[in-house]
């Protein structure tokens, strides 16, 4: 009867023993999975030949939902801000960005611990300049740019992004200057984005 009882025992601590294991194996993205995400960056560039400095901050929170096995919807805002100074010439000028996006990713392998994906954004900026030299203007605009995504623990994962293909109109808030629309594209591998999400 105690032989019993113990082989009924380790046999429970066994399964218990198991499916602990797999609960807590790192698995990735499924439809209805909502997770809210951001990066944040900053950068100091000096170019000693033009005497051009620059420093710039970059923060963008998100909050997306997967609507399918591989494709999630997403919307955030970002907040920037950036000084560049010549001292030669001995001109400065700052910049505020306040923006809002509307975004689609397709995760190629989103089930995974690891996936490659394709991002697709929409957006919207105003661009604010402290000096008064420049007029304000605003931003509008579309953006495609690849990516990957890797889960570090079951609700954390490291993204990044690399380079841009996208199309930006500008309008400045002056009545004397016309819109301006420009095309972008840049696969460029110093142009690395990097994000974290958090999976509820």
């Amino acid at each position: 009867m105690k032989k019993n009882i113990i082989a009924v025992l380790a046999f429970t601590i066994c399964i218990f023993s198991v499916k602990a294991q797999e609960e807590n194996k790192v698995e990735g993205f499924q439809k209805n999975d909502v997770y809210i995400s951001g990066r944040v960056s900053y950068g100091v560039s000096f170019l000693s030949d033009s005497g051009r400095s620059s420093e710039a901050f970059i923060f963008a929170p998100s909050v997306g939902y997967f609507v399918s096995d591989k494709i999630a919807l997403d919307l955030g805002v970002v907040f920037s801000s950036s000084f560049v100074e010549n001292s030669f010439l001995g001109q400065q000028e700052k910049k505020q960005e306040f923006g809002f996006r509307l975004g689609g990713d397709y995760y190629f392998t989103p089930q995974k611990r690891f996936s490659f994906l394709i991002g697709a954004d929409l957006f919207f900026n105003n661009v604010s300049y402290e000096s008064g030299v420049l007029s304000d203007e605003n931003q509008y605009g579309i953006n495609i740019s690849p990516g990957l995504n890797y889960f570090i623990s079951k609700s954390f994962s490291i993204n990044a992004s690399v380079g841009s293909l996208g199309y930006v109109y500008t309008k400045s808030e002056s009545d004397f200057i016309s819109g301006v629309s420009t095309f972008v594209f840049d696969l460029n591998l110093s142009s690395i984005v990097l994000g974290l999400t958090y999976r509820f």
